[in-house]
């Protein structure tokens, strides 16, 4: 178990945002703190593909340390829905200590990895009333644009499917009949 801290409140930037009171850790096998060096800034990034275009050179997803475009700590974006696609865990960047976050197996050196797979991600927030009712407003407004998309595309998808299963349902009644007497006088024009 490893991961991160902050006390500074997330945003979405393409540039590291965030304060000294941030943290790496690794909890098991032994508990291990990497605080910041005071060499960088570059203590948290949160950049998803959908703030700018895909191929802007950035690293899309929510990283600690390292670089915009190869951050120390970092689950890409397409990790949450693909379990195939590796997050990073550096062993060094000049924004915190040096040391490795990931249990045995993991580091820099050349026959150990620096990616991992998520099996379980948990997020803590922490905050006031008015910061925990904000979070739960933005997450239902978010929440009910996508619905109202599904329903909009479910509709579409709906009404070509009634308009198929009404022309299958009639096509052997003069239900349909007014067509061919039309396209015959086009015809003849």
């Amino acid at each position: 178990m490893f991961g991160a801290f902050t006390s500074a409140q997330w945003k979405l930037s393409g540039d590291f945002f965030g304060d000294g009171d941030s943290f790496l850790f690794c909890i098991d096998p032994c508990v291990k703190v990497y605080r910041p060096t005071g060499n960088r800034r570059n203590y948290m990034y949160c950049n998803p593909s959908s703030r700018t275009s895909y191929n802007d050179g950035k690293a899309h997803g929510i990283g600690f340390g390292g670089t915009t475009d190869s951050p120390r700590l970092f689950i890409p974006e397409s990790s949450l829905l693909d379990n195939d696609t590796h997050c990073r865990a550096g062993s060094y960047d000049t924004t915190y200590e040096q040391g490795t976050i990931l249990p045995e197996g993991g580091g820099n050196s050349m026959h150990l990895t620096d990616r991992f797979q998520i099996e379980n991600l948990e997020i803590w927030g922490l905050g006031g009333d008015d910061t925990f009712e904000k979070a739960i407003q933005a997450r239902d407004f978010q929440r009910s644009i996508m619905s109202a998309n599904v329903r909009k595309a479910q509709t579409i998808v709906n009404k070509f499917t009634f308009m198929d299963d009404l022309t299958a349902g009639f096509i052997n009644t003069k239900l349909w009949e007014h067509r061919d007497h039309i396209t015959k006088r086009e015809a003849c024009d």
